[in-house]
């Protein structure tokens, strides 16, 4: 008797830190089990009971969901919002028309990382399914599935999708008669997955008629003869301007040619006369044309640099559009019009010295910006609007008179300041102490000034291929 005696006194003494803790777990299981449905926000937010709201409308992030959480925490949320004739509905207030327009299966969001990729595009769709509301009135669907991978990892999923998934997207997606934007990131590089993706898709026969738009991932290209009403196609995720002559793009634009009513293309590639001619021969009736990524090579060192060939071959081509009236091209750096590459590292820019060479880079842009302008629309004056990086103009508005007219035409000093405000200390992270003389030279040097805020600066680069432009060193003092 003695021993255990001492036996359970020496568990006690050993526990005894533990009781409170066991004591107040015990007190917390009662008070829920008792507790009414005027605590069960409280319980929420403490993380002692499950939410009420389904996951996937907790997803949007609806502002309307955040501002009377409360509210629905304490009834059947998904009764009260995914049935419209719910007596439910009297106890909330009023229901917003676009609560369930964007939907998402996606697991890649910061804020939801800690989710398996199969298992939450299972529970997701899941709950869409169960949703009248959310099938009835969704107009987009975004869907970014990170399946963790690592051999390491203890969130590691299988490869392949369980069985159920690709079926529950099918119902779903065969159930969203008022769908009109399909975006598929992820999953896509694994081809593997996708011809599972596709294959069930395809055996189901799937339609969707209301989608007009797409943003498709590499390798979803078997997505398009779904959509027969789909007119506006975006493909810029970053991994397509890697591909070259083969691979999922070369076999999207063949796919594409499906998409009879197709009007607006945006894709990153390495674009040449041969890539544009196959968006020719494949999407003749384009209005809108973003060509992203890089016009030419992707690195130009050849010594006659800068060479418009390229672009002026492009332009012939892009010429054949009978209805092409909308173009976005990419940057001057990336059209092959100005060799000085835009710096890696932002702190280039930082103080008094980083804003004057800013400008510098800034002007040389404007001057291989107006040279390839010119290019493109002599071959295409009919354009509404031309875009060459962000900069864009109305060449058909501009049609017949002498030359185009860009934001700084007539005016390079005003713009130049108000993309490069006159330098005060404390404007940079690393500031060098010194405070821009608000009537000095932009450029550092009178003689700088002189001429680079001049018209012509810079046009004789271009007069013949081997022509380079001044160094900057001739004219800007980025001396600290």
């Amino acid at each position: 008797m003695l021993t255990l005696t001492t036996t359970l006194r020496h568990i006690y003494q050993r526990m005894r830190p533990f009781w409170k803790v066991i004591f107040l777990s015990l007190f917390v299981c009662a008070y829920i089990h008792t507790a009414g449905s005027s605590q069960a926000p409280l319980l929420f937010r403490l993380g002692l009971r499950a939410s009420r709201i389904p996951q996937f409308i907790r997803d949007t992030e609806h502002p309307w969901v955040l501002e009377n959480t409360a509210v629905l925490e304490r009834l059947d949320a998904a009764d009260a919002l995914c049935n419209s004739d719910s007596p439910l509905r009297s106890k909330l207030p009023m229901v917003p028309v676009d609560l369930f327009k964007d939907l998402m299966v996606d697991n890649n969001r910061a804020s939801i990382q800690n989710r398996l990729g199969w298992d939450n595009a299972r529970d997701r769709l899941g709950e869409i399914l169960s949703c009248k509301e959310a099938l009835r009135t969704c107009e987009s669907l975004r869907v970014d599935i990170y399946r963790y991978s690592g051999g390491f990892d203890p969130r590691w999923e299988e490869q392949v999708p369980p069985d159920i998934v690709p079926r529950l997207f099918v119902n779903v997606l065969s159930q969203m008669g008022t769908l009109t934007k399909l975006e598929w990131l992820r999953p896509s590089d694994d081809t593997v997955v996708t011809a599972i993706f596709e294959s069930a898709f395809r055996e189901s026969g799937l339609y969707l008629p209301t989608v007009t738009e797409m943003h498709l991932a590499p390798n979803m290209h078997f997505l398009l003869p779904f959509a027969p009403n789909l007119t506006a196609l975006t493909t810029n995720d970053f991994t397509w301007s890697y591909r070259r002559n083969h691979g999922p793009f070369n076999e999207l634009i063949e796919m594409a040619r499906s998409a009879k009513k197709l009007t607006a293309l945006e894709a990153a590639a390495e674009w040449g006369p041969e890539l544009v001619g196959s968006l020719l021969d494949a999407m003749p009736s384009l209005h809108k044309l973003n060509l992203l990524g890089r016009v030419g090579p992707m690195y130009y060192y050849e010594p006659d640099y800068p060479n418009s060939q390229v672009l002026e071959n492009v332009t012939l081509i892009l010429k054949e559009f009978k209805n092409l009236s909308t173009l976005h091209l990419p940057d001057a750096w990336s059209l092959g019009f100005t060799d000085y590459e835009p710096p890696g590292c932002g702190n280039v820019y930082f103080g008094l010295s980083g804003t004057t060479f800013g400008r510098y880079q800034s002007r040389q842009h404007m001057v291989a910006i107006e040279r390839a302008g010119s290019i493109v629309a002599e071959q295409l004056p009919y354009l509404d609007l031309l875009c060459i990086g962000s900069t864009c103009i109305n060449p058909g508005k501009q049609r017949g008179s002498n030359e185009l007219v860009w934001p700084w035409t007539g005016r390079i000093k005003d713009y130049l300041l108000e993309i490069w405000p006159r330098y005060k200390t404390g404007d940079s992270p690393e500031d060098d102490g010194k405070n821009e003389d608000p009537d000095g030279p932009l450029f550092g040097m009178l003689e700088g000034d002189e001429a680079m805020l001049d018209e012509n600066w810079g046009q004789e680069r271009y007069s013949s291929p081997s022509d380079k432009l001044p160094e900057v060193w001739n004219y800007v003092d980025l001396k600290d």
